[in-house]
């Protein structure tokens, strides 16, 4: 499993929550940040932080690609502040409810 955490434009998180439910994968978990990249010198003071959205996406390892390409495909804009996408491995899972640990999401 992988955990896949998207930072995206706050205006693109509609577009991005239904390519994800075209792929039949409309789970995730979003909040509110504020941050800067290292492109930030250009476009705003060097002290303000810009408001962008957070989604993080529990994955198998099989669903990965598309998922990030589907996160790529909407948010791309071609201009600097288009987000960023990490992913990372999930050593494991437990769901509470059960109170035992997952072996697939």
């Amino acid at each position: 499993m992988k955990e896949i955490i998207a930072l995206i434009r706050p205006n693109k998180v509609d577009a991005t929550k239904k390519a994800l439910e075209a792929l039949e994968l409309p789970a995730f978990t979003g909040r509110s940040v504020r941050g800067r990249g290292k492109a930030a010198d250009m476009l705003i003071a060097k002290t303000e932080m810009v408001q962008k959205r957070m989604l993080i996406i529990a994955a198998q390892d099989k669903n990965v690609d598309k998922i990030v390409k589907a996160i790529m495909m909407v948010n791309n804009t071609g201009m600097p502040g288009d987000g960023k996408i990490f992913v990372l491995p999930i050593a494991s899972s437990y769901r509470v409810r059960e109170g035992k640990a997952v072996e697939t999401i």
